[in-house]
C-alpha cells in the first residue's frame, strides 16, 4: 500500500480530487504491471500502466517507484504534458497509485508479500555467487546458436544456449540481456547453469550477443517516440528504458539481417523457410526437410543465377532465376539459396533491385522500342554480374563504346582546344561548357540528345560526353584562352591535362608541347666576399641567372605558375617549397626588393653574413667568407688585453663585454651592450675607450649621449676609472656649449644629454667623432622624435648603445636603435613592420627566431643571475591597499564612466569596420593633452568631469588612466577640495616603520612628485628623516644626496621614477617600495636595481603597493606580458608578445 498522505503530499488538492475520479473507473487503466526489486537492502515496488486521458483519445504512460515497507513514494513519472510543465505528481500518476491501493490483484505480476527490509545487495550478491558454486556451475565457454526464420518477407531470430554438450532454447532474449548486464547466475536446466558475464561466451557468441543487445536498445529508443501502450516500461532498476520486451524471437529488419550475415561471414547458422505457396522452390539441395531448420554457410561470393533473355513476338522476355531469397541494405546484397547465403559483389548488388523484381513478378517484359536504351544501360550491368544468354537480335543493339578525344594546339596568341566523342567511325564535336556562362551539364546533355546520327543504332553516352565537355570547358572555356594569361594557361598545363587524360585521349601539337617546362629546377645559394661586401648568389643548373631571379620574383608574389622567357611555363608548386620559402624570408628580412635581384645576385653589407650563414646552412661559401666567419667566431671567445691605464678591476663577464666591444669595432660593426641594470656597463665601455686610445693611432674625440640627470654620473665614472682621459661635459648656456665643443681636438670624451644634442643638432652634425655611445638608448626608441633624428645625423666611425631595456614596448623600438648603429640592417620601417613586427605581436615564434638571427651577433645580454653568483638575491612581493568610503566611490564612478565611453567607442569602431581609437593628428593631440594636464576639476555630484562622449584618442585614454592611478593614491591629486582619507598612505607608512624597526634603509618610488610630497609630509610628521629627489633636483645636488644616503643614517630616500630610475647607485638601501605600478615592468626594475647592483651586500626586498580591485591590479598583469617581449628577442625565450595597443588599453576595463 502507498499511504494516501504520501499521495496528497506530492500533488495539489485539485489534482488529488481529479485523480480520485480517474481511479474510480477501472476502465481508465490498461496494461497495469507491478514488479518487486531488491536494491541495496530496500525492496521497492514498481508500478506501470497506461492511464486514459481526459479527452479519452489516448493513454499516457504513468510510472511509480515506492517503498511499501516504510510507506514512501520514491519516484514517479508520466508522459502527459502536465508532468513536464508543473512540479509535483500529475493526476495520472496519482490515480495509478490509488488504483494499486484499491485493486492490487489487477496488476500483472502482483504477488502478495510482506514488504520488509532485506539483506544488503552486496551480501545477497555474494551469497548468490557462493550458492552458484554449490549448484555445480557449468564450466567452459557458453555458445549462442542462432536460428533465422523467414516467412513472407519477415525475418525472426532465435537462439539456443549451449554448453557442456547440451543446449536449451532461449525462451527470452530480453531476460538473457538483463542477466548479462547484471552478472546474474541462472540455471537453464539440470546440465546448464552459469553466471552471465561476457567472458563466459565464446568469441562468436559474444559478437552475437552484442548484435542483439544493440538491436534491442535501438527498438527501445524508437519506442520512446511512439504512443503505443505496447512499449510500456516494466520498471526502473536495471531495466533498459521504455521499450517493448523481446521474448523468444527477435524480429529483424533487412538492414539487421544483412549486418548479421556480414557478422557470420565464413561461418554457419541455422535457417528456416516458412514461406508456403511458392512455385518451384528449388530447395532440392537442402534434403528432405526443405523448410528447415537446417545449417547454412555464409560465403562472400556471387551465386550462379540463371537469367535468360528470349525473343518474343512483340519484344523480349526476361526469365527469373531459381527460387532465392533476396535481402539488401544500401549497396549490400545478400542472396539465400539452399544451404548457402551469399554476400554478393558490388556488381551483383547493383542489379539487386532488378533480380528482386524478376523474382517477385516471375519475369519481366522488354519492348522493341526500349531495347536500344536497355542495351546501353541495363544490359552491361547484367553481363558484368551474371552468365547471360543474349539473343542475336538484342546483341546487335549493344551500343558502340564512346571514346573521348581532346586536341590541343597553340599559336603566338592563344591556346585552342577541341573535344570529340567518337563511336566507331562516327565522331561528334562537343560544345565546351564555359563555367562562367552558368550552363550546366544537364543543358548540354539535352542538346546532345537532339543531335542526329548517321546510324540509328548508335546510342550516345550523354553522361560521359557532358563530363568531358565540362572538364575541357573548365580549363579552356569556349575552346580557346589567351596565351599571355598565366592564370589560365598554368592551370590547363599542370592540372587540366591530367583531368583530360583521366576521361579520354589527349592529342597535342609540338607548339603546345613547347609550353611545358617539364624539368624541376633546384636553386642553390652561394656566398662570396669582395672588400666589405657580401655577395649572395642564387643559381640553378636548368635556368639562366635572370630566369632564377624572375622565378623567385613570381614566388614572392605567391604565383603558382611562372612563364619563362622562351614562352614555356613552369609549375612553381612542384619545386622545393622549403628552399624557396627560405630564400623569400631571407630576402624579406634583409629588405631586398625584386629589382635588386635581377641577375640572381645581390651585394650586401658585411654584417649580413652572419644572418645568411645561419639561414643558408647549405650555402656554397668561398674561402674568404668562410675565413671571415671563422675568424669572428674565434675572436669572440678570445680575451683582449685590458688597458694599462684602467683604474679598476674587471670581473670575468666584464672582460668578455670589453672584448666583444673591441671585436665589433675591429670589424666595423655597432652593437648593443644590453646587460641587466647594475652589472657595470659603464666600466666596460670606458675600458674600450682607453684601449682604443692606446692602440688606434686614428683615435679622436668620443661622444657619450645620456639623459641629462646622468651627465655628471658619467664624468664621475670616467674620472674614477680613466683619470688619464680628458673628459668634458657639454652643458650650460649656448655660448658655453659652443666654447666646449671648440675644444674637441684636445678632448678625449664629450658627455652630452639627449636634450642638448637635440637643441644643438646642427652643430653636432658638423663635427666628426671617433665613437658615439648612447647610454639608456631606449631614449631613441621612437624613430620620429627630434632626439632620435639628431642622433642619427652624427658623423662617427664607431657606434654603440648601452641599455638594459632595448625593447620596452614593441619591436620597432629595437629597429630605431639599430637604425642608429647599423643603418639598413633591419631594412626600412615599413618593411620591418611587415616582415617582423606584425608577426611578432601576433605571437609568431618563427618571426622572433628570424629577427634574433639578424641582430643576435650584435647584442650582448647578461643577467645578474647568470654572472653575479655572489650578489644577494632580490625578492619581490605585493602588498594590497583596499579603497574605502569616499575614495572608493570616486574611483568606481570614474572607472565606470571611462568604461562606458570605451564601450561606446568599441561599438562605433565595429560599425565603421575598424577597431581601436579615433585618429588624432599631432596638433589635436597636443591641444587635448594640454587641456587634460592643466585641468584640476572641482568635485561635482558625480565626482566626474563633464566630458562629451565622442571618440577618444589614445592620448585621452592614457590621461584618464593616469587620473585613475592618482585616485588610487589619493583623490586630492585629482580634486583640489578632497580632504577625506586615502588607503595607500597608511600602508606605506607601516612599511617604512617596519623597515626602520629592522634597521633597513629604503627607497620609495612614485611616478607622481606631488604624491612624494604627501609622503614627505607624513614622514616629517612622524619625525623620520628623508631625502627627496625629483626632476627639479640639480645634478650636483643629486650626487651629494646619493653619496650622503649611502654613508649616513638617513633611512628613507623618496625618488621620482622618471628622475631617479636610471644612473643612481644606492647600494646603501636594501628595501625598495614601489607606490604605484605602471605597465612597463622594465622601468620598475630599473628603479629597484638602484639598490640591487654590484656593491650590494644584503638581500634586497622590493614591495609593490597595489590598490585592490582597481586598474593597478590589471596593470601588474599587463607588466608580465610586456616583460616577455624583451626576453623573447634579446634573451631568446619564446612567449606571447604584446604591445600597448588600443586593445591593451580597452582590455584594462573590459
Amino acid at each position: 500500500m502507498i499511504p494516501e498522505e504520501e499521495i496528497k503530499r506530492e500533488c495539489s488538492q485539485q489534482t488529488y480530487l481529479r485523480a480520485q475520479q480517474i481511479a474510480s473507473r477501472r476502465s481508465s487503466f490498461r496494461s497495469a504491471v507491478v514488479s518487486f526489486n531488491d536494491s541495496r537492502g530496500v525492496r521497492t515496488t514498481e508500478l506501470s500502466a497506461g492511464v486514459l486521458s481526459s479527452d479519452k483519445k489516448r493513454y499516457y504512460k504513468a510510472t511509480i517507484l515506492a517503498d511499501e515497507a516504510v510507506g514512501e513514494l520514491l519516484d514517479y513519472a508520466c508522459t502527459c504534458p502536465a508532468a513536464y510543465e508543473y512540479s509535483g505528481m500529475c493526476k495520472h500518476s496519482a490515480a495509478l497509485a490509488m488504483h494499486y491501493n484499491q485493486n492490487p490483484q489487477s496488476f500483472m505480476g502482483y504477488v502478495a508479500k510482506k514488504h520488509t527490509r532485506t539483506s544488503s545487495e552486496e551480501l545477497l550478491s555474494l551469497m548468490e555467487r557462493e550458492s552458484a558454486q554449490t549448484l555445480n556451475e557449468t564450466t567452459g565457454k557458453i555458445e549462442l546458436i542462432p536460428t533465422l526464420r523467414y516467412y513472407f518477407g519477415n525475418w525472426d531470430l532465435s537462439f539456443k544456449v549451449a554448453g557442456n554438450g547440451t543446449s536449451y532454447v532461449l525462451k527470452s532474449i530480453d531476460d538473457f540481456i538483463d542477466r548479462m548486464h547484471n552478472g546474474a547466475f541462472y540455471s537453464y536446466g539440470k546440465k546448464l547453469s552459469f553466471t552471465h558475464k561476457p567472458e563466459r561466451l565464446d568469441k562468436r557468441s559474444l559478437a552475437l550477443f552484442r548484435f542483439v543487445e544493440r538491436a534491442c536498445e535501438q527498438r527501445g529508443s524508437l519506442s520512446l517516440t511512439g504512443s503505443s501502450l505496447y512499449s510500456l516500461d516494466y520498471g526502473f532498476g536495471n531495466r533498459r528504458g521504455n521499450r517493448q520486451r523481446t521474448a523468444r524471437d527477435l524480429s529483424l529488419t533487412d538492414i539487421e539481417v544483412v549486418e548479421l550475415f556480414e557478422l557470420l561471414e565464413g561461418q554457419t547458422l541455422f535457417v528456416q523457410n516458412d514461406e508456403t505457396g511458392s512455385r518451384d522452390l528449388d530447395w532440392a539441395v537442402v534434403g528432405s526437410n526443405a523448410n528447415g531448420p537446417y545449417e547454412a554457410s555464409v560465403v562472400r561470393a556471387d551465386p550462379d543465377l540463371s537469367v535468360n533473355i528470349r525473343k518474343t513476338e512483340s519484344g523480349f522476355g526476361i526469365t527469373p532465376p531459381y527460387e532465392s531469397v533476396f535481402v539488401s541494405s544500401g549497396d549490400n546484397l545478400c542472396i539465400w539459396r539452399g544451404r548457402t547465403i551469399y554476400l554478393c559483389s558490388p556488381e551483383m548488388a547493383r542489379i539487386g533491385d532488378l533480380l528482386r523484381s524478376l523474382h517477385d513478378n516471375e519475369g519481366l517484359f522488354l519492348s522493341k522500342e526500349d531495347a536500344p536504351l536497355f542495351c546501353s544501360t541495363v544490359l552491361p550491368l547484367m553481363e558484368k554480374a551474371l552468365p547471360l544468354h543474349v539473343p542475336d537480335e538484342l546483341a546487335k543493339m549493344k551500343p558502340i563504346p564512346c571514346q573521348i578525344k581532346f586536341y590541343l594546339d597553340a599559336n603566338k596568341k592563344r591556346i585552342t582546344c577541341e573535344a570529340y566523342a567518337e563511336y566507331g567511325e562516327e565522331s561528334f564535336p562537343l560544345t565546351l561548357i564555359d563555367p562562367q556562362s552558368g550552363d550546366s551539364p544537364a543543358i548540354h546533355v539535352a542538346s546532345m540528345k537532339a543531335a542526329k546520327t548517321k546510324s540509328g543504332r548508335i546510342v550516345r553516352d550523354n553522361v560521359r560526353e557532358a563530363n568531358a565537355a565540362r572538364i575541357a570547358g573548365e580549363f579552356v572555356p569556349g575552346g580557346e584562352i589567351d596565351l599571355h594569361n598565366p592564370d589560365m594557361v598554368g592551370p590547363l598545363l599542370f592540372g587540366g591535362l591530367v583531368k583530360m587524360k583521366e576521361v579520354g585521349q589527349v592529342y597535342t601539337t609540338a607548339a603546345f608541347d613547347r609550353l611545358i617546362f617539364d624539368k624541376r629546377p633546384s636553386i642553390s645559394t652561394g656566398l662570396s666576399m669582395a672588400g666589405n661586401l657580401i655577395q649572395l648568389n642564387l643559381t640553378s643548373n636548368e635556368l639562366e641567372p635572370e630566369e632564377v631571379a624572375s622565378l623567385i620574383a613570381s614566388y614572392r608574389e605567391r604565383k603558382h605558375y611562372h612563364k619563362l622567357k622562351n614562352g614555356a611555363f613552369l609549375d612553381i608548386t612542384e619545386l622545393d617549397q622549403a628552399q624557396l620559402e627560405k630564400i623569400e624570408q631571407a630576402l624579406s628580412s634583409l629588405d631586398i626588393p625584386a629589382k635588386d635581384l635581377r641577375s640572381a645576385s645581390v651585394d650586401l653589407p658585411a654584417y649580413d653574413v652572419f644572418f645568411l650563414d645561419e639561414v643558408f646552412d647549405d650555402a656554397i661559401k668561398d674561402e674568404q667568407v668562410s675565413r671571415y666567419i671563422d675568424n669572428f667566431k674565434r675572436a669572440r671567445g678570445k680575451e683582449r688585453k685590458i688597458p694599462q691605464l684602467l683604474k679598476g678591476t674587471l670581473r670575468p663577464y666584464q672582460k668578455e663585454g670589453f672584448s666583444w666591444l673591441s671585436l665589433l669595432s675591429d670589424c666595423g660593426f655597432g652593437g648593443i651592450l644590453a646587460d641587466e641594470m647594475g652589472l657595470g656597463k659603464s666600466i666596460q665601455l670606458i675600458s674600450w675607450i682607453l684601449a682604443q686610445k692606446e692602440t688606434d693611432p686614428d683615435f679622436s674625440t668620443c661622444l657619450i649621449v645620456c639623459p641629462a640627470s646622468l651627465i655628471y654620473n658619467w664624468t664621475a665614472e670616467l674620472a674614477k676609472f680613466a683619470p688619464s682621459l680628458n673628459v668634458k661635459p657639454i652643458d650650460g648656456q649656448k655660448y658655453l656649449r659652443s666654447r666646449t665643443r671648440a675644444e674637441a681636438p684636445s678632448t678625449d670624451v664629450f658627455v652630452a644629454s639627449y636634450d642638448i644634442l637635440r637643441i644643438d643638432a646642427k652643430e653636432f652634425a658638423e663635427m666628426g667623432f671617433y665613437a658615439c655611445v648612447l647610454d639608456e638608448a631606449q631614449y631613441i626608441k621612437n624613430r620620429s622624435t627630434k632626439s632620435a633624428r639628431a642622433v642619427k645625423k652624427l658623423n662617427t666611425k664607431h657606434r654603440f648603445a648601452l641599455t638594459g631595456t632595448p625593447i620596452e614596448n614593441k619591436p620597432s623600438e629595437l629597429w630605431s636603435i639599430f637604425d642608429f648603429l647599423m643603418p639598413g640592417l633591419l631594412g626600412s620601417p615599413m618593411r620591418f613592420r611587415e616582415n617582423f613586427e606584425i608577426s611578432i605581436l601576433g605571437n609568431d615564434d618563427e618571426a622572433v627566431h628570424r629577427l634574433r638571427k639578424l641582430v643576435g651577433p650584435f647584442i650582448l645580454r647578461r643577467t645578474k643571475k647568470e654572472v653575479l653568483t655572489d650578489l644577494p638575491e632580490k625578492t619581490e612581493s605585493t602588498v594590497y591597499a583596499v579603497l574605502e568610503g569616499e575614495q572608493k566611490r570616486l574611483y568606481a564612478a570614474r572607472e565606470q564612466h571611462l568604461r562606458d565611453r570605451l564601450n561606446m567607442q568599441k561599438k562605433k569602431s565595429a560599425g565603421r569596420g575598424g577597431a581601436g581609437f579615433a585618429p588624432a593628428n599631432e596638433e589635436v593631440v597636443r591641444k587635448r593633452t594640454a587641456t587634460l594636464k592643466s585641468k584640476r576639476p572641482v568635485i561635482r555630484e558625480t565626482g566626474l568631469d563633464v566630458v562629451d562622449p565622442t571618440d577618444m584618442s589614445k592620448v585621452e585614454v592614457l590621461a584618464e588612466i593616469t587620473r585613475l592611478r592618482q585616485l588610487c593614491l589619493n583623490p586630492s591629486l585629482v580634486f583640489d577640495n578632497y580632504h577625506a582619507g586615502a588607503a595607500k598612505l597608511p600602508v606605506i607608512m607601516d612599511l617604512v616603520q617596519q623597515g626602520i624597526d629592522a634597521g633597513l634603509k629604503m627607497l620609495v618610488f612614485s611616478q607622481f612628485t606631488t604624491y612624494l610630497s604627501q609622503i614627505g609630509t607624513a614622514l616629517e610628521d612622524a619625525g623620520i628623516k628623508h631625502f627627496t629627489l625629483t626632476g627639479q633636483t640639480s645634478t650636483k645636488k643629486r650626487l651629494e644626496m646619493v653619496d650622503a644616503f649611502n654613508k649616513d643614517d638617513t633611512p628613507v630616500f623618496l625618488i621620482s621614477m622618471k628622475a631617479g630610475g636610471t644612473g643612481l647607485n644606492l647600494t646603501g638601501a636594501s628595501f625598495v617600495i614601489l607606490t604605484d605600478p605602471w605597465w612597463n615592468a622594465a622601468v620598475q626594475e630599473q628603479a629597484s636595481d638602484r639598490a640591487h647592483r654590484i656593491g650590494q651586500t644584503r638581500k634586497v626586498n622590493v614591495v609593490k603597493v597595489v590598490a585592490k580591485d582597481t586598474i593597478e591590479e590589471r596593470i601588474v598583469a599587463l607588466q608580465e606580458s610586456k616583460r616577455e617581449l624583451a626576453s623573447s628577442l634579446i634573451e631568446g625565450n619564446s612567449g606571447q608578445l604584446a604591445s600597448l595597443t588600443a586593445d591593451d588599453l580597452i582590455d584594462l576595463f573590459m
